[in-house]
Formats: C-alpha cells, sequence, structure tokens
C-alpha cells in the first residue's frame, strides 16, 4: 500500500467534503436571506395595513377619546359621591342601632316590631361592612329578651 496514495485521497476527501460545506453554507446564508426578506416584507405590510385601519378609523376614534375622558370623569365622580353615600347611610345605621340600644339597656327587653327592625338595621350595615363596635352591642341586644308588641307599656 502506498502511503502517498492514501494521502492523496485523503486530502482530496477533505478538499471534497469543505467544498460541500461551501456550497452548503452559501445555500443556507441564501435561504436564511430570503427567509428575513421575506419577513421583512410581512412586516412591512401589516405595519402598511395598520397605518391604513388607524387613518380610516381615526374620524370616528379621535371625537370618543374626549367622550371617554368625560366620562371616566363623570365615573370617578359618582364613585366619591356613592362612597360617601355609603358613609353617611352606615352612619345613620350605626346611630338608629344604637339609639335602639340605649332606650332599652335598662329593661333589657325588645318588642317584637323593634327586634325585627334591629335586625334589618344589623344586616344593612353589616352589608355596607360596618365595624365590629356595633357588633358587640347588637351581641348584647340579641341576648335580651323578645316580647309581643301588645304587651308593651306605652
Amino acid at each position: 500500500m502506498d502511503w502517498l496514495l492514501v494521502g492523496e485521497i485523503f486530502g482530496g476527501a477533505l478538499v471534497a467534503i469543505y467544498a460541500v460545506w461551501n456550497v452548503l453554507n452559501k445555500f443556507l446564508d441564501q435561504t436564511s436571506h430570503r427567509k428575513k426578506k421575506l419577513q421583512e416584507k410581512e412586516e412591512a405590510e401589516r405595519q402598511e395595513f395598520n397605518q391604513r385601519i388607524m387613518e380610516a378609523i381615526s374620524p370616528i376614534i379621535d371625537p370618543l377619546k374626549a367622550d371617554v375622558k368625560e366620562i371616566k370623569a363623570i365615573n370617578q365622580a359618582q364613585s366619591k359621591t356613592l362612597n360617601d353615600l355609603t358613609t353617611s347611610e352606615k352612619d345613620c345605621l350605626r346611630k338608629m342601632i344604637m339609639d335602639i340600644y340605649h332606650e332599652f339597656e335598662d329593661i333589657r327587653e325588645l318588642p317584637e316590631s323593634v327586634r325585627e327592625q334591629l335586625d334589618e338595621l344589623y344586616k344593612d350595615y353589616k352589608t355596607l361592612k360596618g365595624n365590629s363596635y356595633i357588633d358587640k352591642r347588637y351581641a348584647r341586644m340579641e341576648k335580651w329578651a323578645t316580647i309581643p308588641d301588645h304587651d308593651v307599656n306605652t
């Protein structure tokens, strides 16, 4: 076996592999370059389409922006008003419950109608997220006797 021949074959094979490698790289570069160009073209078309859409709907949207801003301001004002009314209502309910408490504290008995009224007031107070101060008073009043309305001394 001639080592020179083996070296030439091996060298020729390496040159062939290198040549194929270069061809593949150029092909892959061209393919990825084409793919990149295609993506850039699609992106440009998408941006152009979006631009046309915005130009078409701007006459409709622009006047609405001011309306939305105004509605948002009104909504915020109404939310504040509702919060203020809720706080005020909660304060009124607290006072009404405490009035019942102080009125019947000495006798520790509630007429049926007052008991029903108290239960409704307390339910509404808790719906408005009233605090535990009233919870303690209500718990005490729950232990008080309930008497029929016709037995109430007036």
